[in-house]
């Protein structure tokens, strides 16, 4: 792929002097999250994933998903298509028993024809219907939906938070990472969104994420207690 990868995450090796052995788990395979963080296993998904996608003629009404080829957000879908005017993206996430989840789509342009980025917020173990919307200069828009039955999650973290305060206060439109888990088991940074749902489960080699950097909408963080990645 000639272009860069828009907020996907697809995670470059950094710094690696030692080994972690979690093991990252899904329904079709068992991997070592110490690979996930290789360049090697990185060009390879990158490859499978292009081949896959092919040449196809890509659009809004016949959207190219796959459901996390790079192995690290459990919760996250691939996304690409075009349009024949420039446009801006967003998607919706939407779930029985839990609060919807909106994003604008990561684009180098606001508007622009073609449209490549991850999809995250899905729901385990749930059937999530996913609305993408084209927006137009003109204020004119396009909609698709589409349905994904998501499988389980890798860890055994609560979806929905409880909530303990009373406060209306508008917490925006972020996502809260929760980097500081303790486990003996795998480890894994977590995102939630403000409604207290989890949105993304990424995991890491070992020990924990101790902060995020973004430079030049590439983020940085650490996976390992001697190893960082790039997510580009």
């Amino acid at each position: 792929m000639k272009k860069k990868l828009g907020n996907i995450l697809i995670f470059v090796l950094i710094i690696g002097l030692t080994i972690g052995y979690g093991i990252y788990k899904d329904s079709q395979s068992r991997v070592t999250v110490n690979k996930i963080y290789t360049m090697e296993f990185q060009e390879q998904a990158l490859s499978d994933l292009e081949n896959e996608k092919g040449n196809g003629n890509y659009t809004l009404q016949n959207i190219f998903m796959k459901y996390n080829p790079f192995s690290t957000n459990t919760q996250s879908m691939y996304v690409y298509f075009n349009t024949s005017k420039v446009a801006k993206i967003t998607y919706t996430v939407s779930c029985s028993d839990y609060a919807d989840f909106t994003a604008t789509a990561y684009q180098t342009k606001e508007y622009q024809k073609e449209h490549e980025f991850q999809l995250i917020g899905l729901i385990p173990n749930c059937t999530n219907t996913i609305t993408i919307t084209a927006t137009y200069k003109d204020g004119t828009s396009q909609s698709v939906s589409t349905n994904y039955t998501m499988g389980s999650l890798l860890g055994d973290e609560d979806i929905q938070l409880k909530q303990v305060s009373g406060s209306k206060q508008d917490l925006g439109n972020g996502l809260y990472t929760l980097l500081g888990n303790d486990a003996d088991d795998q480890d894994f940074v977590y995102m939630y969104d403000t409604n207290g749902v989890l949105r993304g489960e990424i995991p890491i080699i070992g020990y924990r994420s101790h902060r995020m950097l973004m430079q030049n909408q590439i983020l940085y963080m650490s996976v390992s207690t001697h190893r960082m990645a790039a997510c580009i």
